[in-house]
């Protein structure tokens, strides 16, 4: 549980959440649901974005 936050870092919903979860209407999971991708979002860091660095063994032309 991200203690800033108060929602678990694999699943985003909250301890009150998982602890109702299968007691829960159907109605009420969907709405914890439709929230997960937007906490996700705020609090998990952008991927890093990597770029691919190809070494070119030079030519006897370029000597």
């Amino acid at each position: 549980m991200n203690p800033a936050t108060g929602w678990c870092s694999g699943c985003w919903r909250t301890l009150d959440e998982i602890a109702a979860w299968s007691t829960m209407a159907d109605d009420a999971k969907r709405l914890v649901w439709s929230l997960l991708p937007t906490r996700r979002a705020e609090h998990e860091a952008p991927p890093e974005v990597h770029r691919r660095v190809v070494a070119i063994k030079p030519s006897d032309s370029d000597a």
